[in-house]
């Protein structure tokens, strides 16, 4: 008889619909005892569902975003700074190495590379895939030479090379196997052409864009700022018929013309300095003062011959490496390069200051 009436008690509890069936209670008022239950298991489900669209290299979310694109670009901000300033004069590039050893020898990293005698790039983020970008861009340079008699336009060589950088997602004919993942570097591309002295920039979403002036890396940000002020991810710069021009590309194929531009691990700083420094009536002198200025300025490490490199792009000479004499002198003449143990002392002094704010705030 107790075992009956607690049958009869528990029945009575259980709320019936209209149809008189039994209303099932919630999965998560079982599972959990917690009111916001709900809402957990949401975001567990929706976190993987976003693990599932970061698998994929062409599927697109349902907020319609390529996260395998967005982590290419990610990547480029921890290479090293680069900067691209296009004048009128020629355009030029300025590019940090970073030496992680004593015993490495410096003129084995090449950050800036001759991709025709017009046209140059400086790339930024992992250089074993800015090597397939590279060499796209010289067979390009070369078949339009020997088929039309004629030198490749800065533009259409940044053209080819983010053609090749948005085939991520399409499959070989051959092999009918697709690419594993976008390319993570950011190309800048600078030359001088019928249009004059060019720069483009583009970024992994193969998306390139013409600038003035452009500094990608870690500092590009503070860089582009100081470039930006004064005129009120791969570059490519070079000389065709339109005269110097400098474009850039990141990683997604995309690449745009630049006046001035900053890739690497110091191009958010870069990026905000030229801002601030750059103007249409810039000399070729100024340009590469105000790059290794802005470069100093991002750079962990004290600004040498050794940890820097620096090209430029004239109608006269064209394509131009700077040797480690001629660096030497450069940066000699340049007083805002100089380092003195006030600077340093000062500097330290800051940092400690800063530090304070912080732990007191």
């Amino acid at each position: 008889m107790g075992y009956l009436r607690k049958q009869r008690r528990r029945k009575s509890r259980i709320q019936r619909g209209s149809c008189g069936a039994p209303l099932c209670p919630a999965p998560w008022a079982v599972i959990s005892p917690y009111p916001n239950a709900a809402t957990e298991i949401y975001t567990i489900l929706m976190f993987l569902t976003r693990s599932e669209y970061d698998r994929g290299v062409n599927t697109f979310s349902p907020e319609g975003r390529l996260f395998q694109v967005e982590y290419a670009i990610e990547a480029i901000k921890l290479g090293s700074t680069a900067i691209g300033i296009c004048t009128s004069e020629g355009v030029v590039l300025a590019v940090e190495k970073r030496i992680t050893s004593p015993l490495m020898e410096p003129t084995t990293i090449e950050k800036i590379v001759e991709v025709d005698r017009h046209i140059a790039c400086a790339v930024s983020g992992l250089m074993a895939d800015s090597r397939t970008l590279v060499e796209r861009a010289r067979v390009e340079c070369q078949n339009h030479w020997f088929v039309y008699n004629e030198r490749m336009s800065v533009e259409s060589c940044a053209q080819a090379v983010s053609n090749l950088a948005i085939q991520f997602g399409d499959s070989d004919d051959d092999s009918g196997t697709a690419m594993s993942r976008p390319f993570g570097v950011a190309v800048m591309f600078a030359g001088i052409d019928e249009k004059g002295p060019q720069l483009f920039h583009m970024d992994p979403s193969g998306t390139f864009v013409q600038y003035d002036a452009k500094a990608i890396g870690s500092g590009s940000e503070g860089a582009q700022q100081s470039l930006k002020i004064q005129s009120a991810i791969l570059e490519i710069c070079g000389i065709d018929e339109k005269g110097p021009q400098l474009f850039h590309m990141d990683p997604s194929g995309t690449f745009v013309q630049y006046d001035a531009k900053a890739i690497g691990s110091g191009s958010e700083g870069a990026q905000q300095s030229l801002k601030e420094v750059y103007h249409k009536s810039m000399t070729l002198k100024e340009a590469i003062k105000s790059a290794l200025t802005i470069l100093k300025q991002v750079m962990e490490e004290k600004l040498s011959e050794n940890n820097v490199e620096v090209v430029t792009m004239t109608p006269g000479a064209m394509f131009h490496m700077f040797t480690r004499e001629q660096l030497s002198e450069l940066i000699m003449a340049i007083p805002e390069l100089q380092w003195s143990e006030s600077s340093s002392r000062n500097t330290i002094q800051n940092l400690s200051k800063l530090r304070l704010e912080r732990e007191t705030c």
